[in-house]
């Protein structure tokens, strides 16, 4: 009996699955950054917030400027996308804005791609933009989205 049961393991040990769908291989973060509370990766993002980079807060502002009502902008976590720091907002007629902020344009390309092929399934209609090393993505209500890319492309 003992040896039927340590074959029947064995042997579901060793069964071949079908691997999932592939899913977009994240971008690097640094393994020390990973075992960090939340509070700690955004603190030490914060700190860290890459020069040269069209800031958050100017694109944020620049959108107020232009008539879109933002509010409710807050810091969220900027490795998901492999960006050095990012901010979100919001608008009363439902748009999300996210500002990501990228030490270089070629990494800045590589986070709109790699959020391209994560995110645009889950949220369908989403507008991705570079402005040198820094990503907008809009969501939601298309003139109020034309009007913010078309604000943050000027920049």
């Amino acid at each position: 009996m003992r040896q039927l049961l340590l074959l029947v393991v064995l042997c579901a040990a060793c069964r071949h699955e079908t691997p999932a769908a592939s899913t977009p291989a994240a971008p690097p973060v640094a393994p020390e950054l990973l075992r960090l509370p939340l509070g700690e990766r955004l603190e030490r993002e914060a700190k860290s917030r890459p020069a040269g980079a069209l800031r958050a807060e100017e694109v944020l502002t620049a959108l107020t400027r232009g008539g879109i009502a933002v509010e409710g902008a807050r810091q969220v976590l900027a490795s998901t996308v492999g960006a050095a720091y990012c901010a979100s907002a919001g608008t009363p007629r439902g748009v999300a804005i996210a500002v990501c902020e990228y030490p270089a344009e070629e990494a800045a390309q590589k986070g709109l791609e790699y959020s391209h092929r994560a995110f645009d399934r889950l949220i369908p209609g989403r507008r991705l933009l570079l402005n040198r090393k820094t990503m907008l993505t809009v969501t939601g209500a298309d003139d109020e989205a034309r009007r913010a890319a078309a604000i943050f492309a000027a920049l």
